[in-house]
C-alpha cells in the first residue's frame, strides 16, 4: 500500500535542502530527515 508524506518547508529550509543536495552531504541529509521527516513518517506508519 502506498502512503503519501507531505513535508511543508519554508524558504530557508528549501535552501538548506538544496545545499545538501548540491554538496552531496550525507550527514547533513540525515540530520535534515531526522529534523523534518522522522516524526511525520512514524505517525504515518502508526496510522496517523
Amino acid at each position: 500500500m502506498k502512503k503519501t508524506l507531505i513535508i511543508a518547508l519554508n524558504d530557508r529550509e528549501v535552501l538548506e535542502l538544496c545545499q545538501i543536495l548540491i554538496d552531496q552531504d550525507a550527514e547533513g541529509a540525515l540530520a535534515f530527515l531526522q529534523k523534518h521527516v522522522k516524526h511525520k513518517a512514524r505517525d504515518l506508519l502508526e496510522g496517523g
